[in-house]
C-alpha cells in the first residue's frame, strides 16, 4: 500500500482524473469484471455440456414410468378419499 502523504487542505480539493492515472478502485473493479467474465463462460460452457445428453428412455423404463405413475395416482387418490372421509366425521 502507498504510505498517504496529504495534508488536510489536499482533502477539501475535488480529486481530478489524470490520464493514465486509473487508481486502487478501478484496478479492483477490473478484476471483478474479469472474474464476473469467466464465470459466465464456464457457466455457459457447463451448460452446452449438459444440455446435450445422450440419454434416451427405452421402452422398459418407458413401461416403469408408467406403472410408477399409475401406481402413485391410486394412492393419491385412496389417500384423498380417507382423508374426505376422516373430516366428515
Amino acid at each position: 500500500m502507498k504510505k498517504n502523504n496529504k495534508s488536510i487542505k489536499d482533502y477539501d480539493k475535488p480529486y481530478v482524473a489524470v490520464p493514465g492515472d486509473r487508481g486502487e478502485k478501478a484496478a479492483a473493479s477490473y478484476k471483478l469484471f474479469g472474474i464476473g467474465v469467466i464465470g459466465i463462460i464456464v457457466i455457459f460452457i457447463f451448460c452446452l455440456l449438459t444440455s446435450c445428453g445422450t440419454y434416451h428412455m427405452t421402452e422398459r423404463d418407458r413401461q416403469i414410468n408408467y406403472e410408477l405413475d399409475k401406481l402413485y395416482t391410486e394412492y393419491m387418490y385412496k389417500r384423498d378419499s380417507l382423508l374426505i372421509e376422516y373430516n366428515k366425521k
